[in-house]
């Protein structure tokens, strides 16, 4: 189920929801997830800093002093620097970036360009069905004529606490909830 009639700070939000997860998406917060829930023990994955409201910050912005948590993706650069003769801002382009949001049958479709480097960016999410599987799927293209290099990273702000277990069976990474 997805739905879209959602507000966080008055900010929209999408929600997918299964039977084992619900997942919260700021799709004009640069995709950030905000929340992701194991809906059997309740258990929030995400951290989050609450002195700070959701909210898009103007391009440029530094990312520490506005780092509210959840999942960001930092794409095209960590740090500041310039790539392919492009500045690039404080963690990138895109977690300043609103994107348009799509349904599409069971997946959230989230597009936009990051307009100084010239990449266009899509991610598909879709929650499975019969387990608790956050799936993402992603595009990403040059729009321009000029070779491009970029950084593409998963930022997550996970709420670990003492007694959870980060396991990595086969490359694949979940948070088991202890309790």
């Amino acid at each position: 189920m997805i739905r879209q009639n959602l507000q966080l700070d008055g900010v929209p939000l999408v929600r997918l929801e299964s039977e084992h997860l619900r997942a919260d998406v700021a799709p004009g917060v640069g995709g950030r997830v905000v929340s992701l829930i194991d809906k059997k023990s309740g258990y929030e994955f995400l951290w989050r800093n609450k002195a700070l409201p959701l909210e898009l910050k103007p391009a440029g912005s530094e990312y520490d002093p506005n780092f509210y948590g959840g999942i960001d993706e930092l794409l095209p650069n960590d740090l500041p620097e310039t790539i392919t003769g492009v500045g690039c801002p404080d963690h990138g382009e895109l977690w300043t970036t609103p994107l348009t949001a799509e349904i599409s049958g069971d997946s959230l479709i989230l597009r936009g360009r990051l307009s100084k480097i010239g990449l266009a960016y899509e991610r598909e999410m879709r929650l499975r069905p019969e387990s608790p599987w956050l799936d993402f799927k992603y595009r990403i293209a040059n729009t321009t004529k000029e070779p491009r290099q970029f950084l593409w990273k998963l930022h997550a702000a996970l709420a670990v606490q003492a007694g959870d277990v980060i396991d990595c069976p086969a490359g694949q990474a979940r948070i088991v909830d202890p309790a």
